[in-house]
């Protein structure tokens, strides 16, 4: 009976592993442009091979994997790169996200770590101003206003109920005065129009 019963408990873990799918994306944008500028500061090179004409180069690993029952475990890892001299764009800042989360399919998404805040998501989605890429290095109001783009230390539930969306960040900055952050967004959009507004409260260096 014994050896049955350990057979049977196999089969079944054999069996839901074959339900559940994973899924690890390789995702990114290499950018580079070469600007001829005149007028410029003394010093500066009128000729330049910039990182970054359109959109800041980046590099990111996404996470999925199925757990079954609706739920979902993820992560992200992204950093941004110079493409000119393949140098990271800010050796203390490596990482420009990188967090874990759970996904249900009836109660939403929750995300622990370093990511995108509630402004950036807002104004990335709702109202950039260049639809290439919200990044775009020309001109991106959407990250001056954003209040830094990312958070430390954070966690932020997203959930969406039918064509109403939300998401609620809080960042208790681990014990530390600075990087704190609280807030929360909410956003229409039915696929013709949308709107949306967002509040942000952070304290940082």
């Amino acid at each position: 009976m014994k050896k049955a019963a350990l057979a049977v408990a196999a089969l079944a873990a054999c069996t839901s592993s074959a339900w559940a799918q994973s899924s690890v994306t390789l995702y990114g944008i290499v950018d580079a442009a070469a600007r001829y500028t005149t007028n410029v500061n003394p010093g500066v090179a009128p000729k330049q091979l910039i990182p970054g004409g359109m959109s800041q180069s980046r590099l990111g690993v996404n996470v999925i994997e199925d757990m079954g029952g609706g739920l979902k475990a993820l992560a992200n890892m992204e950093h941004r790169l110079n493409s000119d001299t393949g140098a990271v764009s800010s050796a203390t800042d490596f990482w420009r996200q990188a967090w874990v989360g759970l996904q249900s399919n009836e109660l939403g998404q929750i995300r622990l770590g370093r990511q995108y805040n509630i402004l950036f998501d807002l104004y990335t989605s709702s109202f950039a101003s260049f639809r290439y890429s919200p990044y775009i290095e020309a001109y991106k109001p959407e990250i001056g206003m954003s209040a830094g783009a990312r958070q430390d230390n954070m966690v932020k539930y997203l959930g969406q109920v039918g064509n109403v969306y939300g998401e609620i960040q809080v960042a208790a900055g681990e014990g530390n005065s600075q990087n704190k952050s609280v807030g929360g967004l909410l956003r229409y959009n039915d696929g013709n129009w949308g709107m949306g507004g967002a509040y942000l409260q952070v304290t940082d260096t």
